[in-house]
């Protein structure tokens, strides 16, 4: 038994060798789990993921991406070569706009060998089992162009049943939308930086991966197609390259193909994928090598409308009122250049279009409004280049597309939940919409402006309202605010002194905009309760005298000790 042991690891490395060869050629076949291709789809792309990165897999190819995902769940199934097996958990959550966070775990097995216990006997056990477990968090800038991310992963090893090794490493990646070339995503990442494997006297390297990679989905009549390139080096190795290719012809099905080539990898693959419904995507991926059988890989994945899952979530309800699309969303990006417009973060809060911007806008603008209210306006313009490149040319739309653009370079995103944002999103939807209102628009941004808490949000409102102020000149002259005045007091002033002059519309329009501003003022309630009261009485128009009442009565509500009101409510 003693002239065996000495012999078991070197032997071990052969069998491996042997038995699967993916990782082994490089020279790392203990941690072979850290090499081998997750997920049918990226399989399908011939690897060719790191600037596609966008679902839940991308963990296993660049942690960036996480950014792109909102809830899923993935499962993935690999058949490999001699009885291998290879089987995948993953967990992904936005949890806040601009942060998410995932969890994954994956379980390697290579079959099983016989292993002699004396100089007569063997038993069969199995070759090696390997667990890695992967926590992720990754960020995404407030412009929506730039996303970072990181992984820290453990890994588990053991051979024979009997060697054990553990290692803990990292992982860093970086995705990129160009916003110069609409479509154009380029993606880095390094993985595997940490610890070796230690098997007794041992220890083997981790295979430490370079990737870089570029994808673009093409323009106009071709934007159901998107092709991927990736280069891959491994430290030692000479670097590798792979492509994909991606074809979606409608909303629930999708087909691929890929290639890999590295000095000891060569093979091409095809998939495809099937979204069964708002709660299911099967993914399916084969690849073809020279040397050896077909590898099949399933992916199975649920997206935030599993309720049975994630719970309510009111998302679809919404985006099917709004699109009129009942149809399946594809692979987090929809074929439909519009639809496909709305970034995570949106679609997991996505506003109701009143009726009408709904009713006065072409289908192909409803994504871009939705963007515009909530504030996504760098994402608007994006999407909105593309409708002006690509498709029909219509005047309006090249009015909308500078003013979103005049936005977006002052103000990329105002997706926040902050009051003074609030107003700046609802300022500037009323400069956008079909029929702009340019005194509302000014009206909310100035108010907005009076009201940022930072610096940072006074500097963003500043800059709103000046591009406003240079695209209204005449309105923003006529609307100035005197100085000592803040915009309430002075609406309300102008309020008073236009009840007092007998002009009872233009105080009540006063009062309307402090109310649209704040709507529990209790000055303002009184003011237009008195302008609607003596319109009422000056036209015996009894609807506008009660109306007045009622104005009064909500202010009493408020403040039930004004002795003032409860005199107006005596009068008859």
């Amino acid at each position: 038994m003693k002239s065996i042991k000495p012999i078991i690891l070197p032997l071990l490395v052969l069998l491996l060798s042997a038995s699967y060869s993916y990782a082994s050629k490089f020279g790392f076949a203990g941690s072979s789990i850290l090499l081998q291709p997750i997920g049918a789809r990226q399989i399908s792309l011939g690897e060719s993921f790191t600037a596609v990165a966008d679902d839940l897999n991308t963990i296993y190819y660049n942690p960036s991406g996480l950014t792109q995902v909102n809830k899923e769940l993935s499962i993935t199934y690999i058949r490999g070569l001699s009885g291998t097996y290879y089987t995948s958990l993953s967990l992904g959550k936005n949890i806040d706009p601009q942060k998410s966070i995932g969890v994954t775990v994956f379980m390697f097995n290579a079959g099983s060998i016989e292993i002699p216990i004396d100089a007569s006997n063997f038993k069969t056990v199995s070759l090696e089992d390997d667990y890695l477990f992967t926590l992720s968090y990754a960020k995404i800038s407030e412009d929506k162009n730039l996303s970072l991310g990181f992984n820290m992963k453990y890994l588990s090893s053991t051979l024979i049943e009997k060697y054990t090794a553990t290692a803990l490493m990292s992982d860093f990646g970086l995705l990129y939308k160009t916003p110069f070339i609409a479509g154009l995503n380029f993606g880095l990442a390094v993985q595997n930086i940490g610890t070796g494997m230690a098997y007794g006297k041992e220890v083997e390297p981790l295979p430490m991966t370079y990737r870089t990679g570029l994808a673009y989905k093409l323009p106009g009549i071709l934007s159901k197609i998107r092709l991927s390139a990736d280069i891959v080096a491994l430290t030692g190795c000479t670097p590798g390259t792979s492509v994909g290719l991606e074809y979606i012809p409608v909303k629930s099905i999708s087909f691929r193909a890929g290639y890999r080539k590295t000095d000891s990898i060569d093979y091409f693959s095809i998939g495809f994928g099937l979204y069964t419904s708002r709660s299911a995507i099967i993914d399916y991926g084969q690849k073809f090598s020279n040397e050896f059988d077909t590898l099949d890989q399933f992916t199975l994945s649920f997206g935030p409308e599993s309720t049975w899952l994630f719970g309510s979530d009111k998302k679809a309800q919404i985006e099917e009122k709004e699109t009129g699309n009942t149809e399946i969303p594809l692979a987090k990006e929809q074929n439909n250049s519009q639809q496909g417009l709305l970034p995570k973060t949106t679609q997991q809060q996505i506003p109701v279009l009143e009726k009408e911007i709904r009713d006065e806008i072409e289908d192909e603008l409803v994504a871009i409004y939705i963007l515009i209210k909530n504030g996504y306006y760098m994402d608007a313009k994006r999407g909105m280049d593309a409708l002006v490149t690509n498709e029909r040319k219509i005047k309006s739309w090249e009015k909308l597309s500078n003013k979103i653009n005049l936005t977006a370079a002052v103000l990329p995103d105002a997706s926040e939940d902050k009051v003074s944002f609030d107003f700046l999103r609802k300022g500037l939807l009323a400069f956008m919409k079909p029929i702009e209102d340019p005194k509302n628009a000014l009206l909310k941004t100035f108010y907005a402006l009076e009201i940022s808490e930072t610096p940072a949000q006074k500097e963003n409102a500043r800059q709103v309202y000046d591009m406003l102020r240079n695209y209204y000149p005449d309105i923003a002259k006529s609307e100035q605010i005197p100085d000592g005045f803040t915009l309430i007091n002075y609406k309300l002033y102008k309020a008073l002194d236009s009840i007092y002059k007998g002009e009872y519309d233009t105080a009540i329009t006063q009062a309307k905009e402090v109310l649209g501003l704040e709507p529990n003022n209790v000055l303002a309630l009184k003011r237009l309760g008195s302008a609607l009261y003596a319109l009422g009485k000056a036209e015996k128009n009894k609807k506008a005298v009660e109306e007045g009442r009622k104005s009064w009565k909500k202010a009493l509500e408020l403040a039930p000790n004004d002795g003032e009101i409860k005199e107006f409510l005596k009068q008859k």
